[in-house]
């Protein structure tokens, strides 16, 4: 029944990215919302097949966004192997590991698409908006990625609680 949960969480997540958060000015240029998906499962989870999900997701996110293939799939890879290897150094509830390693994970992110549009198109130029607007994505995740990360540990523990619940009602009546 986990499963089901990071599933809705999955798609919501890209539901509000897509659809909901481009309607308004102030977040039209957030970062990217499946980043903190990835990171609360790469907390949570070390399993080996937390990597075959996250290679899901990726590939999910590759088909519907338009950029080149493999560049969420890498990047959701090397945040889920940076996180892993953390993890065995700083505890995740450490204050600032949170508020860092999320805005380390847009700066991942943000320099793989970097070097795909180097690889594909040949830019070497950079704009002081494409610097400023990588500077504003950290930032916002600094702020807002530890608190999404925070509600989606709160669902989880309810949604956990309310399935325990449902299947120990449905045992009673058998």
């Amino acid at each position: 029944m986990k499963f089901l949960f990071y599933i809705i969480l999955f798609i919501l997540l890209i539901i509000v990215q897509t659809a909901i958060l481009p309607n308004f000015p102030f977040f039209s240029q957030s970062f990217d919302l499946l980043i903190v998906n990835i990171l609360y499962m790469s907390i949570v989870f070390s399993s080996p097949w937390l990597l075959v999900v996250i290679v899901l997701q990726g590939c999910i996110m590759d088909s519907i966004s338009g950029t080149p293939f493999g560049l969420y799939m890498s990047a959701y890879l090397w945040i889920c192997i940076s996180v892993q290897i953390l993890k065995r150094f700083v505890h995740p509830g450490n204050i600032i590991f949170l508020p860092v390693i999320s805005a380390l994970s847009v700066f991942v992110e943000n320099c793989f698409l970097v070097f795909f549009f180097f690889v594909r198109y040949g830019q070497t130029n950079f704009y002081s908006q494409d610097i400023m607007l990588m500077a504003k994505q950290m930032a916002w995740a600094f702020f807002i990625a530890p608190l999404l990360i925070w509600i989606i540990h709160f669902c989880q523990k309810k949604w956990s609680w309310f399935v325990d619940r449902f299947i120990e009602n449905k045992m009673k009546n058998i």
